[in-house]
């Protein structure tokens, strides 16, 4: 059972803000409501449980529920272009049909891209190369997506170490979403952050109170991301880009932080601010 949520992207909330992207906070939401659907279906004598493979993307357009898998990883329809959240409950017996479609798609994915540019041909992609040449970070290119190179891999870690790398994220705390504002496939209408979800946002507010405003943070996109070593970090070094000098007093305390990742950070913004 597939399971497609859509959601709308958030209209920048202003330059005192932390940018966060709509589709962790859509995503939260969907993970929960999956595993509440597991549950119904476990108590009905079904043998159900979350399904999550990495070749879930390809498997969601081979199924027809996602149209197009694009160059960026990323799967669309034609309805919401890259604006929705995937999720699926594998149901029956995993011995036999869907264990068989899962290393017919993971074969047939490995030698897509054993082949030079094959990746975007085989999914019908346009090849627009929009995403590709913006790209901060240079994580796209025409065989598809470098992981380890994208933007939310560095953000995941909490740990920047490249100099470079912290200048290119700017005002981004949690998300990138440059490759799907630049899509022709996406439709850009957007919503404005909730308030709740806003003020935890605030530069200065985060700067003061982190710990507070993590707590609350995992009501929104869930325990596992929301640690304070984590988010810290990408706050700080959005305070840093945003050339602000009255952050400078708020991140003086953070220089003999006991985490080398929020200390790092620290040392860059006050550097940064002078």
């Amino acid at each position: 059972m597939m399971l497609l949520t859509p959601y709308a992207p958030f209209i920048d909330p202003g330059a005192e803000y932390l940018r966060m992207d709509a589709y962790y906070i859509c995503s939260h939401i969907v993970r929960r409501e999956t595993a509440e659907l597991t549950e119904i279906l476990k108590k009905k004598g079904s043998d159900a449980q979350p399904f999550d493979e990495p070749v879930f993307k390809m498997l969601a357009a081979k199924a027809g529920v996602a149209e197009i898998v694009g160059v960026n990883s990323l799967a669309y329809t034609h309805a919401h272009g890259s604006r929705f959240a995937l999720s699926a409950v594998e149901v029956g017996n995993k011995e036999n049909a869907v264990l068989r479609e899962i290393e017919a798609v993971m074969e047939g994915l490995g030698s897509r891209r054993a082949e030079s540019g094959g990746a975007a041909a085989a999914t019908n992609c346009r090849k627009c190369g929009r995403c590709i040449k913006a790209c901060p970070v240079k994580a796209v290119d025409s065989d598809g997506i470098t992981a380890a190179k994208c933007m939310r891999a560095h953000m995941r870690s909490g740990d920047i170490r490249d100099d470079e790398i912290s200048k290119k994220m700017g005002a981004a705390f949690w998300g990138c979403d440059i490759c799907q504002r630049v899509c022709p496939l996406n439709r850009e209408e957007g919503v404005p952050m909730p308030e709740g979800l806003k003020s935890l946002l605030k530069t200065d507010a985060f700067l003061r109170e982190p710990e507070k405003h993590t707590a609350a943070l995992a009501g929104y996109i869930g325990q596992n991301y929301a640690k304070v070593n984590r988010l810290l970090p990408l706050c700080l070094n959005a305070a840093g880009n945003s050339g602000k000098h009255e952050y400078a007093p708020l991140i003086t305390p953070h220089l003999d932080s006991k985490s080398e990742a929020v200390k790092r950070a620290a040392e860059r913004a006050a550097l940064k601010l002078g």
